[in-house]
């Protein structure tokens, strides 16, 4: 039980820092467009 709720919260941290890298990506992006 504990190694899937382990496996469970890596997923999130995992979809959380790709989520992070998206957002952070448009930003600069729309950034340097209207720059």
């Amino acid at each position: 039980m504990r190694y899937e709720n382990d496996a469970h919260a890596e997923s999130l941290l995992k979809e959380h820092l790709w989520t992070t890298s998206l957002v952070a990506f448009f930003l600069i992006f729309y950034d340097d467009v209207r720059g």
